[in-house]
């Protein structure tokens, strides 16, 4: 049978896991607006009696541990590569519509204001007027293809410039998850959870900039190919 002070004892070891779990609750209010935050769970377990006549000796934490799915991680990072290829890919066909023109107000009328000259003039060849229209009409058309042509060769030089750009910010982005997976495998496993969020907010955005695969290990660390 257990005495007072091993009632007190439990008493205090519970009022301790429930004042760590308000605790908790705190944190992931605090943060549910924080990028790349995982919500944490308490976990509890009783504390084994010592005599056979003793009920238990309350309650301990084990740890705090932070809610995350795997299987939802890796799927949300195959869409974000998806989404972030296609908005690159609008991005450029955008620039290239916008050369091309709305139809019957771009290339196209341009090119049929041409072929109907043509056909002006092969109704009256010996119109000087049908002729101007003709020559007039094939420079109109050619400086249409002119811009085109330069607005092609702009997007290809943006995109070579923004390909230079991610390639630096990828090299960065996997410097800092090493130097992450580095802390998560000295860490104490107090500041875990909070590197684990960390390093979750840069493989979301590296996984924007390239196709990327990530295996994370049973010690922590993750691979990322």
């Amino acid at each position: 049978m257990s005495g007072l002070f091993e009632s007190l004892t439990s008493a205090s070891n519970a009022l301790d896991a429930q004042r760590m779990g308000l605790d908790v609750v705190g944190q992931n209010l605090a943060n549910a607006n924080t990028p790349g935050y995982s919500r944490r769970t308490l976990i509890l377990a009783e504390l084994s009696p010592t005599d056979p006549r003793n009920a238990g000796r309350g309650v301990e934490v084990v740890r705090v541990q932070a809610q995350r799915d795997r299987f939802v991680e890796d799927r949300l990072r195959r869409e974000q590569q998806a989404g972030a290829f296609t908005d690159a890919e609008v991005q450029s066909l955008s620039s290239l519509q916008a050369g091309i023109g709305l139809p019957g107000a771009g290339l196209d009328a341009k090119l049929t204001a041409f072929f109907d000259a043509f056909s002006s003039l092969a109704s009256d060849v010996t119109s000087p007027i049908a002729r101007d229209v003709v020559v007039a009409q094939g420079k109109g058309l050619a400086r249409t293809f002119d811009d085109l042509i330069n607005r092609i060769s702009g997007g290809r030089r943006d995109a070579d410039n923004s390909i230079r750009g991610a390639v630096d910010e990828i090299n960065s982005l996997a410097s800092q998850v090493a130097a992450l997976n580095n802390r998560i495998s000295s860490s104490n496993g107090a500041d875990v959870e909070s590197l684990r969020d960390q390093r979750g907010v840069l493989l979301t955005r590296l996984s924007q900039l390239a196709g990327v695969t990530v295996t994370e290990r049973v010690d922590g660390p993750a691979d990322v190919s």
